[in-house]
């Protein structure tokens, strides 16, 4: 719940409070703004009122593997707390932090604050949804909790896969390098590598925080990506000429990014 509460607080990061993009019209912004308090009152009452009765009783993915082993042995830290501390700030602080200061120093101002924030709100808020739809149904355990079964248990220890610390921290880079790319912002190239920069340092730190596996953070990574490019497209919150396509077998995505 921290991550979306930090993110909406703190989004403000992505644009200038000038002008109107002329391409969302105030209708239009209403209603995605609706639909995305919608969408976060969902994850958080899943978060607060009703983990307890959603998260598994015991873990359903019990067992590790030689690569999440090997991994977990040279990346976990001895100050586990710190990297976990350290991971929520590089998830859900400095990339809003850092974003704002790149928009504001590079004058760009071709767009309201408000449409630059819809798609980042959108795609982090979709991705965690999906996330959290994932750790429910999977039930991994958590290193930690494998590495120490004698510790009391948490209605949190079974929800290792995947790392939505990862997923958000590359939804919140990948969103935003869209808004920068859309709005021909000349602090692009700044947005792109020092978000991407923060979300794998964020997956690094997980890992090290002992709370997930490589291969939590590596789904993670990915389901996050694909948010940043997918949801706002699909949703209209950027201008697009994306479009799914009915295939015999399936669908097909299409458009430019």
């Amino acid at each position: 719940m921290n991550r979306c509460i930090v993110a909406l607080a703190t989004l403000g990061a992505l644009g200038p409070p000038l002008e109107a993009r002329a391409d969302t019209p105030d209708h239009h912004r209403g209603w995605h703004l609706a639909i995305d308090a919608a969408a976060l009152g969902v994850y958080v009452v899943a978060e607060t009122a009703l983990k307890d009765s959603l998260v598994p009783a015991s873990c359903r993915w019990c067992a590790d593997d030689a690569l999440d082993r090997r991994v977990r042995s040279s990346l976990v830290w001895g100050d586990r707390n710190s990297a976990g501390s350290l991971s929520n700030v590089t998830a859900f602080v400095l990339p809003f932090g850092g974003a704002t200061a790149l928009f504001y120093a590079s004058g760009d101002a071709n767009a309201a604050l408000v449409d630059d924030l819809i798609p980042v709100i959108e795609a982090t808020i979709a991705t965690e949804l999906a996330v959290e739809v994932i750790k429910l149904s999977v039930g991994r355990q958590r290193p930690y909790a494998h590495a120490s079964p004698q510790s009391p248990p948490t209605n949190d220890d079974n929800l290792s896969f995947p790392s939505g610390h990862t997923s958000f921290a590359f939804a919140v880079a990948t969103s935003a390098g869209m808004v920068a790319h859309r709005g021909h912002y000349r602090a692009e190239a700044a947005v792109w590598a020092g978000g991407f920069t923060l979300a794998a340092v964020t997956g690094y730190l997980r890992i090290a925080a002992d709370k997930h596996y490589f291969t939590d953070v590596l789904t993670g990574a990915g389901i996050g990506v694909l948010g940043g490019l997918l949801v706002p497209p699909l949703t209209g919150s950027l201008p697009h000429d994306l479009g799914v396509t009915p295939l015999r077998n399936g669908v097909a995505v299409t458009g430019t990014f």
